[in-house]
């Protein structure tokens, strides 16, 4: 006998349909506030239960978890809400993120869980791969697969990255760039263009060369904050550029600059650096 439970308090149990197909169910329970909880998806076979997923959670008085279903939900998100996204979003050929990228007026402080789902993003036509512009201090984004598309037809500049300026913490990530035209882009990255925050637990995935001609890194172009725990694989980074303005090319695998307080550490990179050929016109750093 198959049948699925949503282990709680009344061990209670439903059959599996006998199409033995699920989509899309939706269950409600009442919880108390001020209390701890944990969810757990569970298949029972015969006499052995097997858990397919969890999820943990308290209900303090003030909080409440809204969940992201599609961009349209994610487009409501206020600054200072507490969300968990449901399902894979695809942002391709759209503009949509929350915040001003080139102003701080509104910064995002809540919680931002996207519980291992898979985001898309892309930046052809002039669109931007940003999802949240500025990250506050108290800010969380977390549990994100996110795949990049440096599809653009000509240079970005600060741009191709999830978070233009991190204040906050964006921990247990996955990022792949998966597409990468090769064009002299500037001041670009993968996670953020500056962090100030914490950015930790990562991996990023190379799939695609990324191409840079200077000011960039593949975690952020400016560190001040910490990054750490992380590790960088797959294709290589290719700053072969000329600039025409003549000044030096200044690139870097984690970062072009680690300044201030900045910390780097604990970090694995098994990628290349490609510059122009003469030494004295660039300065590299892994």
């Amino acid at each position: 006998q198959r049948q699925m439970c949503i282990r709680d308090r009344t061990n209670r149990y439903e059959e599996i349909p006998e199409e033995n197909v699920i989509i899309n169910e939706i269950k409600t329970y009442e919880v108390e506030a001020g209390r701890q909880y944990k969810v757990q998806l569970t298949i029972k076979m015969k006499e052995r239960e097997y858990v397919l997923s969890k999820l943990e959670y308290n209900t303090q008085e003030t909080e409440e978890i809204k969940g992201i279903y599609n961009i349209e939900d994610f487009l409501e998100i206020q600054p200072n809400g507490n969300y968990i996204v449901l399902n894979d979003l695809d942002f391709t050929g759209t503009n949509y993120h929350f915040g001003d990228k080139w102003a701080e007026r509104i910064k995002f402080n809540g919680k931002l869980n996207f519980n291992g789902h898979r985001v898309i993003t892309d930046v052809a036509n002039d669109n931007k791969s940003i999802l949240i512009a500025n990250v506050g201090t108290r800010g969380i984004i977390e549990n994100l697969i996110i795949d990049i598309k440096h599809n653009n037809n000509k240079e970005l500049d600060t741009d191709g990255c999830i978070i233009k300026n991190n204040y906050g913490t964006i921990r247990n990530i996955k990022v792949n760039l998966i597409e990468s035209n090769k064009n002299p882009n500037f001041r670009i990255a993968l996670i953020a263009s500056q962090n100030k925050g914490t950015i930790e637990n990562f991996v990023i995935n190379l799939e695609e060369t990324m191409y840079a001609k200077s000011e960039s890194g593949v975690i952020c172009f400016e560190n001040k904050g910490i990054i750490k725990n992380g590790y960088i694989y797959g294709k290589n980074v290719n700053a072969d550029f000329i600039r025409n303005d003549g000044a030096s090319v200044s690139i870097g695998i984690v970062a072009y600059s680690n300044s201030g307080n900045g910390q780097i550490k604990n970090i694995y990179s098994f990628c290349l650096l490609y510059t122009s050929p003469s030494p004295r016109d660039y300065a590299a750093s892994r």
